[in-house]
C-alpha cells in the first residue's frame, strides 16, 4: 500500500495533486513521484544537471512533479541519500544549501495544490555555478538584473504580460509579445497606453515567442531579478517561460526595491508610494519613461544606485 512521504500537497492519494510516495513494489521500496516508478533521486538528479526540460519530454512529468521531488530532496532527504545521489563534496554542500533556501520561500506554495503554477523554479547546479563564478567572491550585486513588464491584468492565473523590460551591467532590452485580451482589464491597459504603444516596429520581437523564451532564458540564468514589485515581475515572466518549456531560470532571492530602501532607511511608514521613495533617495521619478517596461527597469536601478551609494 502507498503511503505519503512526507506532507507534501493536499487532498489523499490518487487525486491529482503532485507527491513523493513509498511503494515497496517500485524503485526498491525507495521514494518515487506520485504512482509512476521514476525515483526520486533520478528525478532530482536530472533536473540539477539538466533542469526540466528533458524530464518534461522523456518522463512526462509537470513542474509541478519536479518541484515537489526537489522539495523532498532538500527537506526529508537524509545524509546518506544525498552522499549517493550527489557525489562530488562541493557541488552537493552548495545544491543542498541552495535547496533548502528555496524550499522555505516556496513553501506555502508548493503545500496548496492550487499555488504550484507561482512557485518559480529551484536553482541548478548551473544557476549556482554562475553566481559562485561571477567576480571570484560570488557577490549578487554583480550579477543583477532589473526587470520590468506591463501585463493585461494583475492576476497572473488570467492576465498575460506583453512587454518585457531588462537593464543588466551590459545593456538594456526591450521586447512586446501580442497578448490574449480575453480578460484583460481596461485599467491595466490604460496604465501601461498598451493601445497607443504597442507594435511598435522597432520593439515588437520578430523572432517568435519560442525564440524570445529561449532568449529570456540564457540572458537571466542564474541572476538576482531587481524590480519595484519583482515577484509580480517574476511571476509573468515564470508563466510565459513555463509556455514555452522553460523554467524560471534566475536565482530564487529576489531583491524589491521598495523594501531596500525602507530598510536602508529605517523607515516605519511603509505605505509610501514608490514615487515618494525615490524622491526620499534623490531620483526623480519623473525623469524616467514611467509605465513602459524599459522605463520603469532603468529608474528600478537608478534607484538601486542611489541606495547602494549611502
Amino acid at each position: 500500500m502507498t503511503r505519503p512521504y512526507g506532507a507534501f500537497g493536499v487532498g489523499t492519494l490518487g487525486d491529482d495533486t503532485p507527491r513523493v510516495v513509498v511503494h515497496p513494489g517500485r524503485a526498491w521500496g525507495g521514494p518515487t513521484i506520485g504512482d509512476s516508478r521514476l525515483a526520486v533521486d533520478v528525478v532530482c538528479e536530472m533536473f540539477a544537471h539538466h533542469g526540466l526540460a528533458e524530464l518534461m519530454d522523456d518522463f512526462d512529468l509537470t513542474p509541478a512533479d519536479i518541484h515537489v521531488c526537489v522539495w523532498w530532496a532538500a527537506i526529508h532527504a537524509s545524509d546518506e541519500w544525498w552522499r549517493t545521489t550527489f557525489t562530488p563534496p562541493r557541488k552537493r554542500v552548495e545544491l543542498r544549501r541552495a535547496w533548502r533556501e528555496w524550499a522555505a520561500v516556496e513553501e506555502l506554495n508548493l503545500r496548496a495544490s492550487d499555488r504550484h503554477d507561482r512557485v518559480v523554479g529551484p536553482p541548478t547546479v548551473a544557476n549556482i555555478a554562475c553566481l559562485r563564478t561571477t567576480n571570484g567572491e560570488g557577490h549578487m550585486d554583480d550579477n543583477l538584473c532589473f526587470v520590468d513588464v506591463e501585463t493585461t491584468g494583475l492576476d497572473v492565473r488570467i492576465h498575460h504580460l506583453w512587454e518585457i523590460g531588462i537593464v543588466n551591467a551590459d545593456n538594456q532590452f526591450s521586447w512586446q509579445v501580442r497578448p490574449d485580451l480575453t480578460y484583460a482589464t481596461p485599467r491595466a491597459l490604460e496604465v501601461g497606453r498598451y493601445y497607443e504603444r504597442f507594435n511598435h516596429d522597432d520593439q515588437v520581437h520578430r523572432g517568435g515567442r519560442m525564440q524570445l523564451a529561449k532568449e529570456l532564458s540564457r540572458l537571466l540564468a542564474g541572476k538576482t531579478l531587481v524590480g519595484v514589485n519583482v515577484s509580480f515581475d517574476a511571476q509573468f515572466l515564470a508563466k510565459f517561460l513555463d509556455g514555452y518549456r522553460h523554467c524560471a531560470p534566475w536565482h530564487y532571492r529576489l531583491v524589491n526595491i521598495r523594501d531596500l530602501i525602507v530598510g536602508c532607511y529605517g523607515l516605519d511608514h511603509l505605505d509610501d508610494s514608490t514615487d515618494t521613495l525615490s524622491r526620499l533617495v534623490g531620483v526623480d521619478p519623473d525623469d524616467y519613461a514611467r509605465h513602459t517596461a524599459v522605463g520603469d527597469a532603468l529608474w528600478t536601478r537608478a534607484m538601486y544606485d542611489a541606495v547602494a551609494s549611502v
